[in-house]
């Protein structure tokens, strides 16, 4: 199975979402908390999000099949 075989991958970027909003919510509290930028927490926290943020947009962009300029 490829990612192109998902049947319903609007439903798994629906689910993916509130996660996402959780991650962007626990690293701006840790910027105003004033985290130095190479704590270990915050990279990690950092990390988290960067890579939630791109599985998010990868499957919506999936879940847009024909409806974008993409393939």
């Amino acid at each position: 199975m490829r990612s192109d075989d998902l049947t319903d991958a609007r439903a798994l970027a629906e689910r993916l979402r509130p996660m996402l909003g959780y991650l962007s919510r626990l690293t701006k509290r840790m910027e105003q908390e004033r985290f130095p930028v190479d704590d270990e927490l915050y990279l990690s926290a950092r990390g988290a999000y960067n890579a939630m943020h791109d599985l998010t947009v990868k499957t919506h962009y999936l879940s847009c099949k024909g409806q974008t300029g993409g393939k």
